[in-house]
Formats: structure tokens, C-alpha cells, sequence
């Protein structure tokens, strides 16, 4: 015997008169209009967002990336988790516990969101810088009878911030004794670079290369004393026996810090020498 469901007894409207119709008209095909939307609403289920990415990684934010797999929306919001590595999840995929940063709702008024068809973009920031980081993101779609409306989370998407740049700054610059050109010219100038931590103690390579013609007259200074340190922690750097003329400074990071730029230069000119009594001139006549 074929089995009739709800739906079925309630629509089917067989050998019935003009005027049966009439009467059952609005008894039978408002229910029927009701239960099957109201079956269509039990039945969907806001899917889970798919592509997970981080780009435009900067030190305190990223642009988070994913992929709605509920077209079109347009009036759809998401919950974003941010947690450090080791963010522990429940049985939907959702963070529970641990390291949680930030957790935010999402939507198309949100500042920082935007919408390319089905990819979804948002900024987030106050991210700690170099740090490893993770995301969820759980769609929360509209049309659709609860719980259904919200999907398990995707997840994780990785990323890892840059740390906080290191600063570079001279210090201490002497010029030669004696001008270029002179009787008792000697490159003996010097400089001193401070090289200080971002937000990761490292350690560094420091290195002093002579620019090419920039000393008095087209002249190209000598290499200093002491041209690179390798490995050292952050502190003064002494370049002595520079000429004059200028130098451009290289500090590298030599550890497993995180910098967006590596490495860093910088441009220091030690001025020629003055004379401190100024010269006699003798004319001599035979």
C-alpha cells in the first residue's frame, strides 16, 4: 500500500463538485501554502563558508577572507573568532575556549567589509603583532527557521602578523680633523648607529657600505674601520676612521623575528673636516 504523507491528504483535491471546491477552497489551499513553505523552512540549512584566507597582513591587522556558500548574501551576517594556535573548538567547529582575541558579528554596514560576488572581505584590527593567529567564521542567513539559520564554523584559517619594525638611528657623527684636500687630511671621522628592538628582541647584522662619489669633489670615502658586525643584539655600533662623504647602513635581523621589511637602510653623512686656524698663503718672489 503506498504510503500518504500529511502533505499529500491534505493537498489532494480529487472528485470534487463546482461547489465543493468552492466551500474547501480557502480550508485546503491556505494550508497547503502554509505547511509546504513551512516544510521548506525545516528543511535548509545555512551551509558552511568555504576558501578561508589572511591577506594584507600588516602587524596589528589583516584582511580576512571567505567564500559564502548561501547566495545571494546581501542581509547575511558572520561571526568571526581571532585566537591564537591552539584555539579549542565544539562539536560544530566553533571556538569554546583558549585563546580567544577577538570575536566579532559581520555584516554588509560593518567598516572594512566589502562583497565581490560570493567572496567576502573584512579588516580586522587591534590584532597583537607577530603573533600566530587563527579564524572561524560561522554564516548566519536570512529566510531561514532557526536553528538552521546558523552554520557551523569554517576553519581554521592561519596567518601571522609582522612584528613591530625595528628603529635605525645615527648618532654621533664627527667629521675628519682636517678638510678633504689638505696637507694633513686623514680620514678619522667616525659615527654611531643605535639599532633598537620592535616588538621581538633579536639580534643583528650591521654593516657600513661607502656610497660612490659622494665625498668633496666626486671623492668616494673609505671603507671605516670596523665594516659589519654580525649577530649582535640591539645596542650603539661605533664606524670609526670614516672619510668624508656618505655611507649607507644595512641592519638585518638575524633571528626569527617577523619584519614586513628586511633589511633596514639608511643613508648617514659625515661633513668634511674645517680648518681651526685658517691656512697662510705665502707669494714668493725670485
Amino acid at each position: 500500500m503506498k504510503k500518504t504523507t500529511f502533505t499529500e491528504s491534505l493537498c489532494r483535491v480529487t472528485s470534487l463538485t463546482n461547489g465543493s471546491f468552492k466551500r474547501f477552497m480557502t480550508l485546503l489551499i491556505l494550508p497547503c501554502i502554509l505547511v509546504a513553505f513551512g516544510q521548506f523552512e525545516a528543511n535548509a540549512q545555512c551551509t558552511v563558508p568555504v576558501a578561508l584566507t589572511a591577506t594584507s597582513i600588516g602587524t596589528t591587522s589583516a584582511t580576512l577572507n571567505w567564500t559564502t556558500t548561501n547566495p545571494p548574501a546581501t542581509n547575511h551576517q558572520w561571526v568571526v573568532t581571532i585566537g591564537g594556535v591552539g584555539l579549542l573548538t565544539d562539536g560544530s567547529n566553533c571556538p569554546s575556549g583558549g585563546q580567544s582575541v577577538i570575536v566579532m558579528t559581520v555584516n554588509q554596514f560593518s567598516p572594512g567589509f566589502s562583497r565581490v560576488g560570493n567572496v567576502i572581505s573584512y579588516v580586522a584590527n587591534g590584532l597583537p603583532p607577530g603573533t600566530s593567529l587563527v579564524f572561524y567564521v560561522s554564516e548566519q542567513c536570512t529566510g531561514i527557521a532557526p536553528p538552521n539559520n546558523v552554520s557551523a564554523c569554517a576553519g581554521p584559517g592561519a596567518f601571522v602578523t609582522f612584528d613591530t619594525p625595528i628603529t635605525v638611528t645615527p648618532l654621533f657623527v664627527t667629521p675628519p680633523t682636517c678638510p678633504f684636500g689638505s696637507a694633513n687630511y686623514a680620514p678619522n671621522g667616525s659615527f654611531t648607529i643605535n639599532v633598537a628592538n620592535g616588538s621581538c628582541v633579536g639580534t643583528y647584522t650591521v654593516m657600513a657600505t661607502p656610497v660612490v662619489g659622494s665625498g668633496p669633489g666626486g671623492s668616494t670615502p673609505p671603507p671605516t674601520t670596523v665594516t659589519t658586525y654580525i649577530g649582535f643584539p640591539a645596542q650603539n655600533f661605533l664606524f670609526a676612521n670614516a672619510g668624508a662623504g656618505c655611507y649607507n647602513v644595512s641592519v638585518t635581523e638575524t633571528t626569527t623575528c617577523n619584519l614586513a621589511t628586511e633589511p633596514t637602510v639608511i643613508q648617514v653623512c659625515v661633513p668634511d673636516g674645517t680648518d681651526a686656524v685658517a691656512p697662510t698663503f705665502y707669494v714668493l718672489t725670485y
